[in-house]
């Protein structure tokens, strides 16, 4: 199991490798890139199905759905997809 979380004390406790008030932060310095799994659900036509993608992480400044690790960009931000399949 690995254990990831956003609680930190110093930078390097932190991805971004920025810890601002014991919180790993957004560093528009740092090049990390956030991989998620994007889930497609099933329609008259096809089943569901997931992919991962890998791309610039919620919240980030985008251009393009293609820039964001989710594959959606909204007025220039990053967001996350809600659909989650049952199992």
């Amino acid at each position: 199991i690995i254990d990831v979380s956003t609680d930190c004390k110093t930078d390097t406790q932190c991805f971004s490798n920025k810890c601002f008030n014991n919180t790993c932060t957004y560093n528009v310095n740092a090049n990390v890139e956030s991989c998620d799994t994007i889930y497609t659900e099933t329609t008259l036509f096809s089943e569901s199905n997931s992919d991962i993608y890998c791309g610039l992480m919620v919240g980030e400044s985008c251009t393009k759905d293609i820039d964001c690790s989710f594959k959606a960009c909204y007025n220039g931000t990053c967001h996350k997809i809600q659909y989650i399949p049952t199992d």
